[in-house]
């Protein structure tokens, strides 16, 4: 059986080992509750598409009723930046107006803006030639302050689309390198402290530098805390956070800050998002491929709307690389379930193995139940013998003092050897040695029943030797702790004085005479001693002295 258990305990291990999945990574652990709300953003993303169309569509009806040049390229601005991420087609037709506009009442302040407008459509679909042919024309020499530190910032933003293109090319993309540096120079020359682009470019200049680094984090949480949480910056805020984060070292607000942009651009219903892509990616290099599948397929379909090809591009590697994974897992899913089946049919055939040798012991254990019956009836004619010793010893008062005690020492010996003879039989039994059980056949009475009989006899002759030592015991003990028992009867802590009265007064002994625990000896002396007025020394010495004829 201890086979049956230890291989049954085998086969557990190697189903609990079959079942572990990935390990927990701690930078995803620890934002977990940060995920399950970005869950559920993308479960309300239908009704935040809802909200910008509704907004969307008062601003239509206004530039449906507007005359004047200056409002109208107002209303169509309002409508760029409406959909500026979120429908570049729409983005493009309104710029486009805007432009047509501005070139129409030769607003060269408008043009600038409507070209720089149209440049980012262009980059952020991807059209980087176009990009560029819009900013071309442009002097920044001549626009404004804010409209220069725009046209810098877009030209970094070229630059870096230009970078991811042209990675093959290890010489042009350096070129773009040195080009996005110099851009980047300039629109930190350019731009006032508090526009974001500024602290996009001391993010790229300073995030190698740890104390720069670690103070650019500091300013940028605190500005954070003035953004709104559907806000374009405040999605740009947390992106560029993480970034410094990484640098850092720390993953776990790396994911934190990706996860806060990622919800910022699904309220804002921005479909040009790098958050969400990148978040994706670390979840499925550490394992979490439900997920990463999850927000690669809503960054895929928000992207084939907006058609930004640049993140598409990116997407479809990520995308193929998860489910080349999910065929693999589908592997290991059904090599474990052929290794299920087989440690189950394996478990089976011990089971049957187990059932057959269960039956045979029970077969074993009906002879050995014949056997016991035998042995009982043997226990019974030696008990009979042992009353007929005690009825012998009711008649012999001469031994009151010196050799009761050893009588019924011996009387208990007796039980104790019967007891022991008896397990001896239960050993043979267990270890099946049924033949050497048939040649040594003797009583087997339960103990108890034996106890039983033993205690009436004790009880019988000590009060037959000492008719009074209930009463004389009691008037040991304060009136109201006194015993009662029924005539001719003792209990168990009379019959711990009593031994003691018959000399026996270690409670070793004591304990094996009526075969109880030395403990329940110990205890009962003790409860017994308190309920007198005497000392325990004197009141042992009273209990000695009890049923002696004083001279």
């Amino acid at each position: 059986m201890k086979n049956t258990h230890l291989s049954l305990y085998l086969i557990i291990i190697v189903l609990c080992g079959a079942c572990m999945n990935r390990t927990p990574n701690e930078s995803i652990e620890a934002n977990e509750a940060l995920l399950c709300q970005l869950d559920s953003l993308i479960r309300q993303a239908d009704c935040f598409i809802a909200n910008k169309e509704a907004r969307i569509d008062k601003v239509k009806q206004k530039l449906q009723h507007s005359h004047q040049a200056a409002e109208t390229f107002q209303l169509n601005s309002q409508l760029y930046w409406e959909y500026r991420v979120y429908d570049a087609d729409s983005a493009l037709k309104y710029v486009n107006h805007n432009l047509q506009l501005a070139r129409q009442h030769k607003k060269k302040e408008w043009e600038i803006t409507s070209l720089l407008d149209l440049s980012f459509i262009y980059t952020a679909n991807g059209l980087l030639d176009e990009a560029l042919k819009a900013l071309t024309p442009l002097n920044p020499a001549r626009m404004t302050r804010e409209q220069r530190s725009r046209h810098y910032g877009q030209m970094r933003t070229l630059c870096s689309r230009q970078q991811l293109y042209s990675q093959g090319d290890k010489k042009l993309n350096e070129y773009w390198g040195r080009q996005y540096a110099l851009y980047s120079d300039s629109v930190l020359q350019t731009a006032t402290p508090d526009e974001p682009r500024y602290l996009y470019a001391r993010v790229w200049k300073y995030q190698e530098e740890p104390e720069q680094r670690r103070e650019l984090i500091r300013q940028m949480e605190e500005k954070k805390k003035t953004l709104t949480a559907d806000s374009r910056n405040y999605s740009i805020f947390s992106y560029q956070l993480a970034t410094l984060y990484k640098k850092e070292g720390n993953i776990t607000k790396w994911v934190e800050n990706m996860i806060l942009s990622g919800m910022a651009d699904v309220r804002g219903v921005n479909r040009d998002m790098g958050s969400l892509h990148a978040l994706a990616s670390h979840l499925y290099a550490n394992g979490y491929l439900d997920r990463a599948y999850q927000y690669s397929t809503y960054c895929s379909e928000i992207g084939y709307t907006y058609k930004s090809r640049v993140r598409l591009l990116h997407l479809s590697e990520l995308q193929n690389k998860i489910h080349q994974s999910y065929i693999e897992r589908d592997k290991r899913q059904k090599a474990r379930l052929h290794l299920f089946l087989t440690l189950i049919s394996t478990l089976s055939l011990v089971l049957i193995v187990a059932l057959f040798f269960l039956r045979q012991q029970v077969k074993k254990r009906k002879e050995a139940n014949r056997l016991l019956k035998n042995v009982n009836k043997q226990l019974r004619h030696l008990n009979k013998e042992l009353k007929s010793v005690n009825a012998e010893l009711r008649d012999t008062n001469y031994i009151k003092e010196e050799y009761i005690g050893q009588v019924f020492k011996l009387c208990s010996n007796y039980i104790s050897l019967m007891e022991e003879y008896r397990k001896n039989l239960n050993r043979k039994l267990k270890v099946g040695q049924i033949e050497e059980l048939k040649k040594v056949i003797s009583s087997t009475s339960t103990v108890n029943n034996e106890m039983k009989e033993f205690y009436e006899s004790f009880d019988s002759i000590f009060l037959h030797l000492f008719p009074h030592f209930v009463t004389d015991f009691n008037n040991l003990l304060r009136p109201e702790e006194r015993i009662e028992v029924k005539p001719g009867k003792l209990n168990t802590e009379l019959r711990i004085h009593a031994l003691i009265r018959l000399g026996i007064t270690d409670s070793e002994k004591i304990a094996e005479c009526l075969h109880c625990s030395q403990q329940t000896v110990y205890n009962n002396r003790s409860m017994t001693g308190n309920k007198s007025t005497l000392s325990k020394e004197d009141f042992i010495r009273a209990v000695k002295e009890l049923g002696k004829v004083k001279e």
